[in-house]
């Protein structure tokens, strides 16, 4: 592995809030190297998915996302939640700060007050990420959880709402992935183990329950990055090829129906360098930097320049492409350091100065390395290394000290 693409795998994997970016750098015989040390939660996530872009090493796995929920930090960085309001940001000190929503005590604080300001809720954390109105940090390889519980996705054995972080008796994690009322996590050896609603087979294990409120290894190996949607899950693996679980009544699975496949499922498609997965469509960036989509459309997150939904995917007829990000109900790429940004616009998260939705990817004219998505909001990092913000923040997200949303970047404020 050369060293420029281990630097460069790093600076793509940064987070900050409910989007998730932690990037799992493998050497080529798939043996996990490292992790990148950035993550964000809620509104301050870059998720990272432009490391994919390299084709000089592998991503072991990725959490981010999940995309659209899922995130992961490291030390001196940010995590988003794609799937709820709470961001964290982990000091070199390896003190965690969150802000944001805090109804279900998400953010650690022993309560359930909102924060507009960061607030430090830990210390001596080696990464963290979160999921919707749940989140999770790693302390010398041992997983503690704090927030809702009601699918038991904090894998405690019980469905009990947690306000102060909890040893969950996990140990060996090496990355946390957040989702809709369910945890997935890597562990040192690469296994993937899972925990919380499994209803429609989301979790990977083969087969539909209720809840599982302990974590339980799931069938799914080999895995580059896994993307989280409300009901669903995506695996995109180390050979090339697309797996996905649960619903897909939208089409969100990419799998030409509309319904659901308990047990992780292949898709057709081929030549794919990236994924990105929303809360219930998808994109995929393909070797020769074309951007295809599928899923809901409802406010032309697919960038097709309609409002239909698709069962599989489509080409949007986008070329040169580098990386591709989902958000909610939003979709972004980079081409040519650029953020293009198409979909849901009305907290501004398409950074284009304005709260019109779009149909067709737009030029926001803001140059960034890589971006990190929250739950309506945008985290973009710059080659300066200064992280940008922009989008929802009417509980403090996006840790600007207040609760106005932005509709243009801003410079973020870190603790």
């Amino acid at each position: 592995m050369r060293l420029d693409s281990l630097i460069l795998g790093l600076l793509l994997t940064c987070a900050f809030v409910c989007g998730i970016i932690v990037e799992i750098i493998t050497d080529n015989s798939g043996r996990l190297m490292m992790v990148a040390k950035k993550i964000m939660i809620g509104a301050l996530v870059m998720t990272s998915f432009a490391a994919l872009a390299d084709n000089e090493f592998n991503l072991r796995v990725r959490f981010g996302p999940l995309e659209a929920a899922a995130p992961v930090v490291a030390a001196g960085e940010s995590v988003y939640c794609d799937l709820g309001h709470q961001s964290f940001y982990l000091k070199a000190d390896k003190t965690l700060w969150g802000a944001g929503l805090n109804n279900f005590g998400q953010l650690g604080t022993g309560n359930t007050t909102h924060q507009y300001n960061w607030t430090q809720v830990a210390s001596g954390v080696d990464s963290a990420g979160c999921g919707h109105q749940s989140s999770h940090f790693i302390r010398d390889g041992e997983l503690w959880s704090t927030g809702q519980n009601g699918y038991g996705q904090l894998g405690l054995g019980n469905f009990t709402q947690h306000t102060a972080f909890q040893n969950t008796g996990v140990t060996g994690v090496e990355s946390i992935l957040g989702g809709y009322y369910n945890t997935h996590i890597l562990k040192t050896d690469g296994t993937i183990w899972v925990a919380g609603n499994n209803q429609n087979g989301q979790l990977g294990l083969g087969y539909t329950s209720s809840a599982e409120t302990t974590y339980k290894q799931s069938i799914m190996t080999d895995v580059k990055k896994v993307s989280v949607g409300n009901y669903s899950t995506r695996y995109f693996k180390n050979d090339g090829t697309l797996w996905v679980a649960g619903t897909s009544y939208d089409g969100e699975l990419g799998l030409g129906f509309s319904g659901a496949v308990s047990s992780p499922t292949q898709v057709a498609v081929s030549d794919i360098k990236s994924m990105a997965g929303g809360l219930y469509n998808m994109l995929i960036l393909k070797t020769d930097g074309t951007v295809w989509s599928t899923g809901r459309n409802l406010y032309g997150e697919l960038g097709l320049n309609d409002k239909v939904r698709r069962l599989s995917f489509t080409d949007t007829g986008i070329t040169g492409a580098s990386s591709i990000y989902v958000s909610g109900y939003s979709s972004y790429f980079i081409k040519d350091g650029v953020v293009w940004s198409t979909g849901h616009n009305d907290q501004g998260q398409l950074g284009l100065g304005h709260t019109t939705e779009q149909t067709s990817f737009q030029n926001t004219g803001f140059a960034a390395k890589k971006l990190i998505t929250g739950y309506y909001s945008l985290r973009a990092e710059k080659e300066d290394g200064s992280i940008w913000v922009v989008g929802s923040n009417h509980l403090g997200q996006l840790g600007l000290g207040d609760t106005t949303d932005r509709t243009d970047f801003t410079e973020a404020i870190l603790p």
